[in-house]
């Protein structure tokens, strides 16, 4: 039986006391009979002394873990931890924790967190030396397990592209104009674009396994040239029944050269990948892709564009497309430009039909990330 009270003091902090009656359990009629002791408790989360006392009497008495548990509203598992500790050192005090105590405590480790959390960029070093300035002197290496410890990480910030109040707001708006959309009408759009390939860029992001001081071992290492050793520019188009034409460009490309491309590639794509009804265009706000050339070649064609908000490559299905295509290539190790054009169509008509669906599936879930985000970037 608990019977509470709570004092508050002239410091604002309130002291809870409560009074534990013992219960006396008897066998011969089932009956509990009550001794008053007073017991002050801390509010903290170890018992006091004098609780754990009366539990360890009433423990003697024959009375289980369930009913000790029950008489003073403490967990089991709580009185058992007490009793095994009376039974192994002989006391109910508290024992020392082992171990030597953290460095960072109380408002030092809240300061930490807060720096972290205010300015994501700060170093440790600045945070170090932030603690020091306020006479808190630690190792550079606890700030880390301090930051580790909320699980925060040091990481590499993530490159996007940089979007203005109006690139957000046509964004969003794109985003809540289209989340809607039925999975037949994203079966009906072409998704168009172009793409830089180089012929030794992508090995760079591959990884190895190797001890210490074997860096520059030959096996180790993978040689490149400057500018990835020569490049090409492809334009392809693919929608959620596969993958069409894959076009070389040869030069520059400019607005009439796009023009050419469109021309002899884009009606026929559509009716290989969209029955060749109602389907739409998708591309980019690229300079060339506006050019009033381009503009008019479309309407003269009568091909519906999907309006397009700008700096969005998160949201263009495409993009993994060619991330899938470059790695492909790349593990074919081509030796030239020759050999690199060949493995880029290869690879390109040989992506399966279901992982060209499975890309198309995930545009709507990028629509519904995008409005909570305020058009801003978001993981593709």
């Amino acid at each position: 039986m608990y019977i509470r009270e709570r004092r508050i003091q002239g410091t604002g902090r309130a002291t809870e006391q409560c009074t534990v009656a013992q219960m006396h359990y008897s066998q011969m009629d089932c009956e509990y009979s009550v001794l008053s002791v007073l017991i002050t408790m801390p509010l903290r989360k170890e018992l006091s002394t004098d609780l754990k006392d009366v539990i360890i009497q009433h423990f003697e008495k024959g009375n289980s873990y369930t009913n000790v548990s029950t008489m003073f509203g403490v967990p089991r598992s709580t009185v058992q931890g007490v009793v095994s500790c009376w039974k192994a050192l002989g006391t109910n005090v508290n024992v020392p924790r082992k171990g030597q105590p953290q460095k960072l405590q109380g408002r030092a480790a809240t300061k930490v967190r807060v720096m972290a959390k205010i300015n994501p960029a700060a170093t440790r070093e600045a945070i170090w030396e932030n603690l020091a300035a306020v006479g808190v002197h630690v190792s550079k290496s606890t700030v880390t397990r301090a930051l580790n410890k909320i699980r925060v990480a040091a990481h590499r910030p993530r490159k996007v592209l940089l979007k203005s109040r109006r690139h957000l707001a046509a964004c969003l708006q794109f985003a809540q104009a289209h989340v809607s959309d039925s999975r037949a009408q994203q079966d009906k759009v072409l998704w168009c674009d172009e793409t830089k390939i180089e012929l030794f860029g992508h090995n760079t992001k591959k990884t190895i396994w190797r001890k210490k001081k074997e860096a520059f071992k030959p096996w180790n290492t993978i040689p490149t040239v400057k500018h990835g050793g020569g490049s090409i520019m492809l334009w392809g188009c693919f929608s959620s029944s596969g993958t069409s034409h894959l076009v070389r460009i040869n030069s520059k490309m400019n607005d009439v050269m796009y023009k050419e491309i469109l021309a002899k590639n884009l009606c026929v794509s559509a009716r290989e990948l969209c029955s060749g009804q109602h389907w739409v265009f998708q591309h980019d706000n690229d300079p060339k892709h506006m050019a009033k050339r381009v503009k008019a070649w479309l309407r003269t064609n009568h091909i519906n564009v999907l309006e397009w908000p700008s700096q969005s490559l998160d949201l263009n299905s495409i993009e993994n497309i060619w991330v899938l295509l470059k790695s492909r290539v790349h593990e074919c190790r081509p030796q030239n430009l020759t050999e690199l054009e060949a493995y880029c169509k290869e690879e390109w008509d040989a992506i399966p039909q279901e992982v060209c669906e499975q890309y198309v599936a995930t545009y709507q879930k990028r629509l519904m990330e995008v409005i909570p985000n305020k058009g801003r970037a978001i993981d593709y």
